[in-house]
């Protein structure tokens, strides 16, 4: 829904922030691996969406 809204707005568009989370997602693995593997998954899904 973020993201939806964020390209609705001309702010973002969803490409973007799913290869913004995708980064995030390995960052945040470094510290918790369960949060990370969620998080790319998360990218993942809004990349195949498209």
């Amino acid at each position: 829904m973020l993201a939806t809204t964020l390209q609705a707005r001309g702010v973002l568009d969803v490409e973007d922030f799913a290869g913004t989370l995708g980064v995030f997602s390995v960052v945040v693995g470094e510290d918790n691996r369960v949060e990370g593997d969620i998080l790319a998954v998360w990218a993942g899904i809004m990349k195949d969406s498209l």
